[in-house]
């Protein structure tokens, strides 16, 4: 349940590695199976929370970083974070409920 104006925030390993993390097979990720867990691509986790904003973390964390937020090229490094989120071993979502829309998991939206 989240109150319109509330976030959600969604952590899960990274579906691109060629082995699941949880599980530890190979391509587990690609290869589906009952009982198997997997972790779902980033435009899955987007749309689950369609009803929702989503707020850009990586891209928070360098203007706030205590070194980079302060570097000239801090525009260009919250873009360059926002491109390199892909590469770690974590995916990492925040979404805030927008007024009226229904997220997954509200009962009344």
């Amino acid at each position: 349940m989240v109150r319109p104006g509330g976030h959600v925030f969604l952590a899960t390993p990274t579906p691109f590695r060629l082995r699941e993390h949880h599980s530890r097979r190979w391509l587990g990720d690609v290869r589906r199976r009952p009982g198997y867990p997997w972790s779902s691509p980033p435009w899955q986790v987007r749309a689950m929370f369609r009803g929702a904003t989503p707020c850009p973390l990586a891209a928070w964390r360098v203007e706030r970083h205590p070194v980079l937020g302060r570097a000239p090229a801090q525009p260009l490094l919250a873009a360059a974070a926002q491109a390199l989120a892909w590469l770690f071993p974590w995916q990492q979502f925040l979404f805030r409920k927008d007024g009226s829309t229904g997220v997954a998991g509200d009962r009344a939206g």
